[in-house]
């Protein structure tokens, strides 16, 4: 099982890449990752590290600040 807050981030990183536009594949490449990388976050199933939250915030028009908000409400 995966935690609550792989899962919550997930579906943040989700809806702010469907927001933009993007695919998967588009997103993993503009952050340097692959695809299947990419996918495991959005499916909770791999921890988020901090240079890479900063890239996909970048990316996507998000600050960090918004993400950990999102994550840690109820």
């Amino acid at each position: 099982m995966y935690s609550d807050f792989n899962i919550k981030l997930g579906l943040y990183l989700k809806n702010a890449r469907k927001n933009k536009g993007m695919t998967q594949e588009e997103l993993g490449k503009a952050v340097g990752k692959s695809k299947a990388w990419y996918v495991d976050i959005e499916r909770g199933k791999n921890n988020l590290y901090f240079d890479d939250a900063k890239k996909l915030a970048s990316v996507l028009g998000f600050t960090l600040d918004e993400l950990a908000n999102f994550v840690s409400s109820e």
